[in-house]
């Protein structure tokens, strides 16, 4: 527990020397998760440790956000190429030596409305908070009570955390800000994702009901609040890529992914040119180990989300 408390310590302390040097550059930035819900929801009654700084910027401050974490001597652990084979929400920024992380998101897992469109709708929903003496502009109830339902279907039953946070803040936050999160949800077209997450507990499930939210039609939402396992969602992925020769490259792209992406899949890889080759031999059997359990599960959503859309 006191390694976790110091680490929060010092992811604090790297929330407000980056937010500090955003704004000196003009960027608008917007701080997730972390600190806000440990303020918000826990109040010092139960410590809620972090061990990273998530960041939304606006879209059109996106590229000016990546120089100044380069400026603070961030380097990204994968490549823009790497990163769209992962179609990851953002990209984890770290100094060399350093386990802190900065994680800087485009978007929020769930949501499939474009980056500009969900920015818009979050930054009508904001709070500031100080952070070693910065301001620091955080969600505000609507949007976070969003994010807590995104993120919980986002981990699904593999992490219990999230879940945790969301019981924290359907019992801290009231009707009228859960209200107000079900529109967001709908402007932003993520209504499948926030109706999943929050009907992963009890309390959730009877205030979706209360709110109306309607059913999860997304295959893609019920592979991610399954578990299921990671090479699911590519399967999901390449079934709505149009294109056979579309397909292909995407197929091979993730067979053979950029090295930068093989250093973080494997720890082999990380063991030199020769470790790095052994990883490359290995990847296809390993991916093909997955194939049976991905289609399995792939076929059980798509059934699952058929069904409600009769």
């Amino acid at each position: 527990m006191r390694h976790a408390a110091v680490r929060t310590l010092a992811v604090d302390a790297q929330t407000a020397e980056v937010m500090s040097a955003l704004a000196a550059r003009g960027v608008e930035g917007l701080l997730l998760k972390g600190l806000v819900v440990a303020r918000r929801l826990y109040a010092g009654d139960e410590p809620r440790f972090y061990g990273d700084t998530d960041l939304f910027v606006a879209p059109r401050s996106l590229a000016d956000a990546r120089r100044t974490l380069g400026e603070l001597g961030y380097e990204p652990w994968v490549g823009d190429r790497s990163a769209e084979l992962i179609g990851h929400h953002g990209t984890h920024w770290r100094r060399p030596g350093s386990l802190l992380e900065v994680d800087l998101h485009h978007t929020l897992t769930g949501v499939r409305a474009d980056p500009q469109a969900l920015w818009d709708a979050l930054r009508e929903h904001t709070t500031t908070m100080e952070v070693h003496g910065t301001p620091v502009r955080v969600p505000a109830d609507a949007a976070l009570a969003l994010h807590l339902a995104l993120h919980a279907a986002q981990h699904g039953v593999a992490r219990e955390r999230p879940w945790h946070d969301l019981r924290r803040g359907i019992e801290h936050i009231d009707r009228a800000g859960w209200r107000a999160a079900a529109a967001l949800a709908a402007r932003v077209d993520a209504v499948d994702a926030f109706g999943v997450g929050l009907r992963l507990v009890p309390e959730g499930a009877a205030l979706a009901q209360a709110l109306a939210v309607p059913s999860n039609r997304s295959r893609n939402a019920a592979l991610r609040v399954m578990a299921a396992p990671s090479v699911t969602l590519g399967v999901d992925r390449l079934s709505a890529t149009p294109g056979l020769r579309t397909k292909a490259r995407l197929v091979l792209g993730w067979t053979f992914p950029p090295a930068d992406f093989m250093r973080e899949w494997s720890a082999l890889a990380r063991r030199g040119r020769a470790g790095l080759l052994l990883a490359y031999a290995w990847r296809p059997l390993a991916l093909a180990g997955q194939a049976r359990a991905a289609v399995v599960a792939w076929r059980r959503a798509t059934r699952v989300t058929r069904d409600r859309r009769a």
